[in-house]
């Protein structure tokens, strides 16, 4: 099955990439092309210099790229793939990522991705498993089978992503603060509009609706706005003065001025519920 790959565009702005010799350069891209999606690259000088026209040897090769590749038995390892095909990391329960790091446990590759990206780059539930290939790995670097730093300043990259890592925690923390300090404000405006409301007794109503000589029943609009929660919508109420108000331009009252009958009322009441309530809304600005 055909592969498709990130490819970095930069590298032509790259300085250690510009001053390869042309036929480094197309080396560098066919490994990048044939090695594995865990970035293995298998030993097989022959093709390569068969598909790129060349006549590198390994020992030409391993001066050229001793700073991006690993010498392992058999294969070269590329850590910088692995960072750039996946940037997030390998913490993940899709297919394709479990198979990289199935292949990375298989070639006791864990330990070194661990050194040089951190170790929340790949998490593995089975710690036994990283224990095993480190006491691995020192046997075959014991034996000279494999090198350990093969020329990568693997702390430096290491420092490198946590300062990174850092910076996010710093970016988020802020950006955190900033909200909270934000919704703190709204909370105290809101707090504070909230505190100036004084709920209203049935006598303030009926006192007020007869100095404006609406014919408003007290009771009825008392026993409204308490069943809401004395809310506008969703919001709490302002101004009840104000509600009034609008209760008398929503036809509350007859156009004598005088209340509506029982069922009068309650008749209006069903009909124009939601073009009071929407009317209230639109004079406290909510």
């Amino acid at each position: 099955m055909a592969k498709k790959r990130f490819t970095d565009c930069d590298k032509w702005q790259d300085e250690w990439f510009s001053e390869l010799k042309p036929e480094y350069k197309l080396a560098w891209l066919y490994i990048l092309d044939t090695c594995t999606n865990a970035g293995r690259w298998k030993k097989n000088f022959k093709a390569l210099n068969f598909f790129c026209g060349t006549n590198i040897t390994e020992q030409n090769f391993k001066e050229v790229f001793k700073d991006r590749i690993i010498e392992q038995e058999g294969f070269y390892f590329i850590p910088k793939f692995l960072k750039f095909q996946y940037p997030n990391g390998l913490n993940s329960n899709k297919k394709a990522l479990i198979s990289v790091v199935n292949e990375l446990k298989e070639y006791n590759l864990l330990e070194i991705v661990n050194q040089t990206f951190g170790d929340d780059f790949i998490i593995i539930d089975n710690k036994k498993s990283i224990k095993k290939q480190r006491k691995s790995n020192k046997s075959l670097i014991d034996k000279g089978l494999i090198t350990n730093q093969s020329g990568i300043d693997k702390v430096s990259i290491q420092e490198k992503e946590k300062e990174k890592d850092q910076e996010k925690d710093q970016d988020k923390d802020k950006d955190q603060g900033d909200n909270n300090k934000k919704g703190g404000n709204d909370n105290n405006q809101d707090n504070s509009k909230t505190k100036h409301f004084k709920k209203p007794s049935v006598d303030e109503i009926r006192s007020y609706c007869q100095e404006r000589n609406n014919g408003i029943d007290a009771e009825q609009f008392f026993n409204f706005y308490e069943s809401k929660g004395w809310l506008v919508g969703k919001s709490p109420m302002k101004d009840w003065r104000a509600c009034v108000r609008t209760w008398e331009k929503n036809r509350f009252t007859n156009n004598s001025g005088v209340a509506n009958s029982k069922a009068g009322w309650t008749k209006t009441y069903d009909r124009d519920l939601d073009l009071i309530e929407e009317a209230v809304r639109e004079r406290e600005g909510r």
